[in-house]
């Protein structure tokens, strides 16, 4: 807190204010919370009641723990997959770039070596500038189609 303070000031924020506007929004989204809890807590206890009816004493609230866990369960499910996903994608950029930045030092140490050589300077330059304007257009192109 004693960091934000000064970076607040400094980006022209008033603290006092921005303190206030969070409390108003922690004060009503408590209340939407606590209503909602309550709403959630009737529903169950008419699903309850339904089931008292239909399927007896012993197994309505063994119905209702079993849908309970089935949710969570998918819910982690999901969940799972996501993270899983999410890693996988981090891991093939971080992939992307240390490939990038080996290409990159491995031209960045071969290019004095090559410049010396007239036949490289005369023909190597043009068709690589060539051979990287076509590499960008098809690139620029395939992302267009990806979107």
């Amino acid at each position: 807190m004693k960091l934000l303070l000064p970076l607040a000031s400094l980006l022209g924020l008033e603290v006092e204010h921005l303190a206030e506007r969070w409390k108003a929004q922690a004060i009503v989204l408590g209340t939407i919370a606590f209503f909602a809890l309550i709403a959630f807590v009737f529903i169950l206890v008419a699903l309850h009641a339904a089931l008292l009816r239909e399927i007896g004493p012993e197994f309505a609230p063994l119905a209702i723990a079993g849908g309970a866990l089935l949710i969570a369960f998918i819910v982690w499910a999901i969940a799972a997959l996501r993270q899983r996903k999410v890693v996988r994608s981090e891991a093939s950029k971080r992939q992307a770039s240390e490939t990038r930045a080996l290409v990159t030092t491995a031209a960045l140490t071969a290019a004095p070596m090559l410049l010396k050589n007239p036949l490289v300077r005369r023909f190597g330059l043009p068709l690589a500038g060539a051979a990287t304007v076509a590499f960008l257009l098809l690139r620029s192109r395939n992302d267009g189609e990806l979107d």
